[in-house]
Order: C-alpha cells, then structure tokens, then sequence
C-alpha cells in the first residue's frame, strides 16, 4: 500500500470520526437531561424533595446522570422563590439550591455530598 492511499485513509477516517462527534453534540447539546413528567418521578424522590423545601409548588423535574449517578432535579417554586434540589432515585437529598431572583444567580446553596 502506498503511502498516499494510508495517509487518505487516515485523513477520511478522522473526518468521518470527527464529523461524527460533531453531530452527537450538536443533537445532545452537551445536555443529557431528561424532562421527566410528574407522574413518573419516583414517590422517594418527590417525598425528599418535599421535606427538603417545604410548600410550593413543583414545576419541573429533569433526570441526568452526573459522574455515573441517576440524580432527579426538581425545580420548585415557594412564594416566588426557585429551588432547585437534586435528589437521587432512592430519595437522598445531594444539593438544596435557592435562586436569587435580583441577580439570576444562587443565592443559597446546601451540597450534601
């Protein structure tokens, strides 16, 4: 084999890689959350995340994966105040968040880790 054609097949090799990688990010958006609908979350994850933040209403839980652990994040809403808190499926709180509305930044942050 020529070095031409070795060299082509690498260089088509890395593009076809490359482009490949491209355009699982481009679909992933670097995001793996997954909007879970209410009556899907487990009842422990909604139980921890009730007596992590108490009233209020909940108004959106997201599944990911973090360093290889399932965490359920649930966004809460208490008088106008958002909480987002972080649970895993067997209802561990790992991290309480409180959003400060003047800034669009965490205010408070509780990390259970």
């Amino acid at each position: 084999m020529s070095r031409f054609r070795l060299f082509l097949i690498i260089l088509i090799s890395a593009l076809v890689i490359g482009g490949s990688v491209a355009l699982w990010a481009t679909v992933n958006n670097g995001d793996n959350d997954e909007k879970v609908p209410l009556s899907n979350v487990p009842a422990k994850v909604l139980e921890a995340a009730n007596n992590a933040v108490s009233g209020g209403d909940i108004k959106e839980v997201e599944k990911e994966v973090e360093d290889g652990e399932v965490i359920y994040e649930v966004e809460k809403v208490v008088d106008g105040v958002e909480y987002d808190i972080k649970v895993t499926p067997d209802g561990v709180v790992k991290k309480v968040e409180k959003e400060d509305d003047d800034e669009g930044e965490d205010d408070d942050e509780v990390d259970d880790d």
